[in-house]
């Protein structure tokens, strides 16, 4: 699949808008903790990271750390 990076999400939000459709957006592929902030400020849905999740040996921690950049990027995104 071919990398559509920031402004690849930016662009295909903002078509769907356009378009009057409404379903979930989640990026996915080669996504690292660095990424997460910037991505979620394209207001996607959602990340997929399953290789920043599987690939370190403290999961606790990773998921924790995801859950608060998450949170602090697009709060609607989190459901309590």
């Amino acid at each position: 699949s071919p990398v559509i990076g920031l402004e690849g999400y930016k662009l295909i939000l903002q078509q769907m808008l356009d378009s009057n459709i409404r379903i979930p957006v989640i990026a996915i592929g080669g996504i690292t903790l660095q990424d997460i902030s910037l991505i979620m400020q394209t207001k996607v849905h959602g990340v997929a990271i399953s290789g920043a999740l599987t690939n370190n040996p403290d999961q606790k921690k990773i998921v924790e750390a995801i859950y608060r950049l998450v949170r602090d990027t697009q709060p609607d995104a989190i459901k309590n």
